[in-house]
């Protein structure tokens, strides 16, 4: 959503709770002044309306820096594709017409159009991850759980793909020199694997997974539409906070 001035909104929180149906904050919730949150915050309602208000609340103020990322991951694929095509084109006259230059040029500007992405989709994953894992503390959520909640994604939950998608970005250099993968990190990778439909050995040998491949998820998640995005993430939330598991009984 943008202003008339093409400045970014940031989404009212009354927008948030009815565009994302989010039916445990829209009773409303009273401040417990003598109840904390575990980083220090005053405590309004009980657990569940506090983790999912504290959710609301801090993804509606990153609302814009994320919209304006994901017009930055679009923007950037859509050229590289136009780019690639020129380039081939250029390869197919360069040996009659064409100056070497050009072709330097568009692999240079193809170059760009291959990092900007990556970054643009790695900082959103790390803005929601964050955002999740809070609200994944504030409530407790047991880790079968949080594996479990809805949608499903190839086998995986929303929450799942977010964290295995932070942890390609931060440490995909550490997968690329481990091989087969450790045990922290295989965990992630076999969660990539899934969601971007590419088999790989159980432990993880040989898997292709040795750079950042945030954009390819933000698109598996997406299908190239913000809005579905946001859904699918509020959706896992709103699951996280009924109960709605497949098929799993939470046990102590």
């Amino acid at each position: 959503m943008t202003c008339t001035n093409g400045a970014m909104e940031t989404p009212s929180y009354e927008a948030v709770v009815n565009t994302y149906d989010i039916e445990v904050l829209k009773s409303g919730g009273d401040l417990q002044v003598t109840s904390l949150t575990k980083d220090g915050d005053l405590k309004l309602g009980d657990d569940r309306f506090n983790a999912m208000f504290r959710f609301v609340q801090r993804w509606r103020f990153n609302s814009p820096t994320l919209t304006a990322l994901f017009e930055g991951v679009v923007t950037s694929r859509d050229r590289k594709r136009h780019l690639v095509g020129q380039r081939n084109q250029v390869v197919a006259a360069i040996r009659e017409t064409t100056p070497a230059e050009q072709l330097h040029a568009l692999n240079d500007e193809i170059a760009a159009n291959e990092f900007g992405p990556a970054a643009y989709a790695g900082a959103i994953v790390l803005v929601l991850n964050n955002l999740l894992q809070r609200f994944k503390s504030d409530l407790d959520v047991h880790d079968e759980i949080w594996k479990k909640a809805y949608p499903l994604i190839e086998g995986c939950s929303v929450g799942s793909i977010v964290e295995a998608a932070a942890n390609n970005f931060r440490h995909h250099d550490e997968w690329a020199r481990s091989e087969p993968p450790t045990r922290q990190q295989l965990p992630s990778i076999l969660t990539v694997a899934a969601i971007l439909k590419r088999p790989i050995a159980s432990d993880g040998s040989r898997h292709p997974f040795r750079q950042n491949v945030c954009p390819e998820i933000i698109e598996a998640l997406s299908g190239g539409d913000y809005e579905r995005l946001n859904h699918k993430v509020f959706t896992f939330a709103n699951s996280i906070v009924s109960g709605k598991v497949d098929n799993y009984c939470c046990r102590d």
